[in-house]
């Protein structure tokens, strides 16, 4: 997921309102914002913009660390949108840098207890530690007060994400509420080479083999089917085995749900069945033979030199848009298509649903007691979250490529500068730590409509896949949030040597010489799992589930 959601962070058009600046609160230090609608602030614009210019704003200046290695974050104020937001919001943000030691140089922070002022990071027992630790400030004074997180995220999500103290810790990112869910995962074929071999029916894990082996006879060249780097693909063709199995059973949850009991994934039928089936495609060289060592960068060398026929990830989202950038086209289409789920015979096709998605978002931020004015931080990521923080951070500030918003809330363009121009520009930048996915699907999709038809194929090419395809094949899992033991627990070391024992049987599995093999393999992983105590940890993440069953009035 790391993976897929850089790529993502970097999409483009999400609209919204003219922002309003910020004011100050109640009392006298905190920075307050617009919190207006898009109907609303049509209206509003030009009293709020003028009331909002007239004030004083408090300045905010915070220390902020991301805790993923492979991020790098323009410094603040070096693209457009930044720098309007520092000018006129007065606000400056200091990143810190991971260097490469993201969890280790958060480790030493915690121990030194010299904190940044805020923290993004991945949801678990991790931020559970630092709660109970004391580092960190509760957000539900807040949420009302400045009600935009509220509004679009809604109270059922909000607590799903509260800890076990009964507060609201953390502003979640990519958060969807009540909205569509979205979706990454999936399959997607190269048109050039589907087209040439006749366009033929591709649902099954049948017509998918056959296919296969029909573009390695015609196309010797290129790789029949690819699945990412380090074979991250495979869970997605698991998924295609059963119904309403989403890829984390075998990435991170090592479960599958049968009715109202979850058992170990190692006992699941779709399991062995997509362990089969993946070996013998890798022993007849329809898989890329270097699925476990190739780099994400080679992999995606591939994807955009068209040298793939099928490729399945869990971000073809990201990576059919890349491969489909103008000048990859072929007969006026993009140069690859998102497709329905490969899924086996017999099974219903709108049940397989591969993407787990949470509508709680991605990951969270976090507003330690090293911050001097939590409260002024808050209302600063509750404007970013709003619709107007929202539009700057996917069009840029106003007066580069808009001046105005129409009545559906898409900006209207001005078209004032050259492409030679725009190409000078550093229009915005990756630190939207803060989305509001529900309001960027919705005006994303507005917004790729009123495209171009003549360009359409290519710029819209992922809302269009999400919308269509990869949205629909994503599975609501907001019910197994916050399942997961704790790191150091008896049920957290077991879990993570389960972890390991799923990833040693795929590489085994794979290259297995015949299903024979495969079978006395899974086996073997069956009863390892056993003896390290899967069953232990099962059960935990089941009564966690059942717990949020009730939070979540189901």
């Amino acid at each position: 997921m790391k993976r897929q959601l850089q790529i993502f962070m970097l999409l483009v058009l999400a609209v919204s309102l003219v922002l309003a600046g910020c004011s100050s609160s109640n009392n006298g230090n905190s920075n307050a914002v617009s919190t207006n609608t898009p109907a609303e602030d049509k209206g509003n614009q030009a009293e709020t913009n003028d009331t909002e210019k007239e004030k004083e704003k408090d300045p905010l200046e915070m220390s902020w660390y991301v805790v993923y290695d492979w991020v790098t974050i323009t410094p603040w104020g070096e693209d457009l949108s930044t720098e309007w937001i520092k000018n006129d919001q007065n606000v400056q943000i200091n990143w810190v840098a991971a260097n490469g030691a993201a969890d280790q140089n958060l480790n030493n922070m915690i121990v030194s207890g010299e904190l940044p002022d805020v923290i993004t990071m991945d949801r678990g027992a991790k931020i559970e530690q630092l709660v109970q630790a004391g580092m960190l400030v509760a957000l539900d004074e807040y949420i009302d007060k400045y009600p935009n997180l509220k509004k679009w995220l809604g109270d059922d999500a909000i607590n799903m994400l509260r800890s076990s103290d009964g507060k609201l810790y953390q502003f979640p990112n990519w958060y969807t509420g009540s909205g569509e869910l979205g979706g990454n995962a999936g399959w997607m074929i190269n048109t050039k080479i589907y087209k040439e071999l006749g366009s033929p029916k591709l649902e099954t894990f049948t017509d998918l083999e056959n296919y296969l082996t029909l573009a390695k006879e015609k196309y010797p060249d290129i790789t029949p089917l690819d699945v990412q780097e380090q074979f991250r693909g495979f869970p997605v063709i698991y998924s295609g085995f059963g119904e309403n199995k989403p890829f984390f059973n075998v990435d991170k949850t090592y479960f599958y749900q049968d009715g109202d009991q979850l058992l170990p994934v190692f006992d699941d039928p779709a399991l062995k069945e997509a362990l089969l089936y993946t070996s013998r495609l890798f022993r007849n060289k329809l898989i890329t033979q270097d699925a476990f060592t190739q780099t994400y960068d080679q992999y995606m060398e591939k994807v955009n030199s068209g040298k793939a026929a099928v490729v399945v990830s869990v971000d073809a989202f990201n990576q059919g848009h890349e491969g489909s950038l103008p000048g990859k086209g072929v007969d006026e289409e993009p140069l690859y298509k998102a497709i329905w789920t490969i899924h086996k015979e017999g099974l219903d096709a709108s049940k397989i649903k591969p993407d787990p998605k949470y509508r709680t978002g991605w990951n969270s931020t976090l507003i330690t007691k090293k911050a001097k004015d939590p409260e002024a931080i808050f209302a600063f990521m509750d404007w970013m979250t709003s619709p107007d923080g929202q539009r700057i951070r996917f069009d840029g500030p106003p007066g580069v490529l808009w001046d105005e918003i129409g009545d559906d809330g898409v900006v209207i363009k001005t078209n004032k500068y050259t492409d030679a121009e725009l190409e000078k520009m550093v229009l915005t930048s990756d630190f939207n730590w803060v989305a509001n996915g529900n309001y960027f699907g919705e005006i994303d999709y507005k917004t790729k409509m009123k495209e171009d038809e003549g360009v359409r194929p290519w710029t819209a090419w992922s809302t269009l896949a999400q919308k269509e395809v990869y949205g629909q094949t994503s599975f609501d899992a907001t019910e197994f949030e916050n399942i997961y033991p704790a790191p150091d627990s008896d049920e957290g070391i077991a879990d993570q040597k389960i972890a390991e024992i799923m990833q040693e049987l795929l590489a085994k599995a794979v290259f297995a010489k015949d299903d024979s093999e495969v079978e006395k393999l899974l086996a073997a992983a069956k009863a390892d799992a056993e003896k390290a105590g899967i069953a232990k940890v099962v059960a935990f993440k089941e009564a966690r589930w059942k717990e949020n069953l009730v939070k979540l009035n189901k």
